[in-house]
């Protein structure tokens, strides 16, 4: 199975002198020519190290979509608690992959700081890595029910910057995207056959279940965060 982030390692490395960055990094030159051609993949350690010498994030190398972080409303510190602001920066599925994202300026939740930066420590995540996601309505909001309802808000940890998600806890709940693809989902995540598939399935028991192959591949390929809180609305 091929790297996905073969092509974007293309254009990072136009400026760069090939044989300096694999003596940099302490690969063979043959090793980069394999993460370029896709026929390879650097694990997370490496792929940090040419995040820091290309300049590049990993979220640029892996495509994964860069949604605007824009700053939060301007009476944001009126408030007798302190607060932490997060972003709410798309509507996703709990279903059939999808992303839509959400450019509003009024788009913040707030939330107090005390708690935001207690949930965030052990992660070693910033807490303006944060961001919220909306399930959206109907169908393609309903394969976590009766656990988390459609329109319901979610915040979500996508890890450190430069490494991503690292590691899962299986049965947990994720925001994910299948196949490497575009569209992000909500899914419960579990690691199966020594690690080599990534079993994700909702809490619906009419929905089924995502088996990803894992070979040659990262989490941060599937996984886009840990969900952290989940808002419901009124039944």
């Amino acid at each position: 199975m091929s790297w996905q982030g073969a092509g974007r390692l293309r254009e990072a490395l136009k400026k760069s002198n090939r044989a300096e960055l694999a003596r940099r990094l302490g690969v063979d030159y043959t090793t980069l020519l394999h993460w370029q051609a896709g026929r390879r993949a650097p694990n997370l350690d490496m792929l940090a190290r040419l995040c820091r010498e290309l300049g590049a994030s990993a979220d640029e190398l892996l495509g994964i979509p860069r949604l605007e972080l824009r700053e939060p409303p301007a009476d944001y510190g009126a408030h007798p608690v302190e607060q932490e602001w997060i972003p709410l920066v798309a509507d996703v599925a709990a279903g059939e992959p999808m992303i839509a994202p959400r450019h509003e300026a009024e788009d913040w939740y707030a939330f107090k700081a005390k708690w935001v930066r207690a949930v965030v420590k052990k992660s070693g995540t910033p807490v303006e890595r944060l961001f919220a996601v909306k399930l959206a309505r109907g169908a393609r909001g309903e394969s976590m029910l009766p656990t988390i309802r459609p329109g319901a808000s979610l915040v979500v940890d996508p890890g450190p910057e430069a490494t991503g998600v690292r590691a899962i806890e299986d049965g947990r709940i994720y925001l994910c995207r299948p196949d490497g693809g575009d569209g992000w989902t909500v899914k419960r995540a579990w690691l199966a056959g020594g690690a080599r598939y990534l079993v994700l399935k909702g809490d619906n028991p009419t929905s089924g279940a995502i088996v990803e192959d894992m070979k040659g591949r990262a989490l941060r390929d599937v996984i886009v965060g840990r969900v952290i809180y989940v808002g419901q609305e009124e039944a």
